[in-house]
């Protein structure tokens, strides 16, 4: 039982089932219409494809875990000492059996499919191993990595909207910031470890002001869903989003206590997070 949960854990069982829902949502109601549903489910490559992308980013997890284990011994000590039940060499072997079923439900939805995904996975690979250890390079390619299965049921269905592109970009930002906000929630163990991520390369108070710029950035994209002419929940949601950024870039101060303030920072981004993929069935 113990072993089953380490397992759970290591694979993130909760973001999976949080891509996998977005994926359908999005499936459903920017992709198609909403009425056609029934027919939309009943289509055997559409669970393909979500199915492939949630087996692949098990893996994802699983070699990103093998990597970083003695840096979350620092950053997560109770939640890795659950994890370390499972062997790394089990870890191995778990990271090539969900890749490989990952890829074959992609080979059953086309050559093209398993060509775009095969490559998605070794996206996944290299982030764990190298990318990650770039700075602010290793953030971007998270919140890529967050969006590539989005692009590739964009690519299924061959869809083009300026609303669903401007909400993607807007959607990635927030992710962007999500991930930039992590470091300096992890920055104990990242600098014992000597991992370069923006606060460890350019210290606490420097990349303090480099999130406020983005935070900055952040209120001119949320601007853009008001002035460009779109539906009235989008604009809601960018109003919510715009607090948030507003606070980062006017109140939040970067210092000794960072460590705790981005704690719950991060908690509140991942609630927008969810709240952006809530909304998606009202965008239009």
């Amino acid at each position: 039982m113990v072993k089953w949960i380490a397992l759970l854990l290591q694979i993130r069982w909760h973001n999976i089932l949080a891509m996998a829902v977005a994926q359908y949502i999005t499936a459903i109601f920017l992709f198609n219409k909403p009425a056609a549903w029934k027919e939309i489910l009943s289509d055997a490559k559409l669970h393909l494809i979500v199915f492939s992308v949630a087996f692949l980013v098990a893996g994802g997890y699983l070699i990103n875990n093998f990597y970083d284990r003695e840096k979350d011994r620092i950053n997560r000590p109770l939640r890795t000492a659950i994890e370390a039940n499972i062997k790394k060499s089990t870890v191995l072997y778990g990271y090539f059996f969900f890749t490989l079923l990952g890829s074959l439900l992609a080979f059953m939805v086309s050559y093209r499919a398993l060509l775009f995904f095969g490559g998605y996975a070794f996206l996944l690979w290299a982030y764990s191993h190298k990318f990650k250890k770039i700075t602010l390079f290793g953030n971007l390619i998270a919140t890529l990595l967050v969006v590539i299965p989005f692009f590739g049921l964009l690519l299924y269905y061959d869809v083009s909207n300026l609303l669903i592109f401007y909400y993607g970009f807007f959607f990635s930002w927030l992710l962007f910031l999500k991930e930039t906000v992590k470091d300096f929630r992890y920055y104990k163990g990242d600098l014992v470890m000597n991992y370069p991520t923006v606060p460890v390369a350019l210290g606490i108070i420097r990349a303090g002001k480099l999130l406020k710029t983005y935070a900055g950035i952040g209120i001119i994209i949320c601007l853009g869903l008001w002035l460009l002419p779109f539906s009235k929940t989008p604009k809601i949601l960018a109003a919510t989003v715009s607090i948030a950024y507003f606070y980062i870039f006017i109140f939040l101060r970067f210092d000794e206590n960072t460590t705790t303030k981005s704690k719950w920072l991060l908690s509140f981004l991942k609630l927008l997070l969810i709240t952006g993929i809530a909304i998606l069935p009202f965008l239009f």
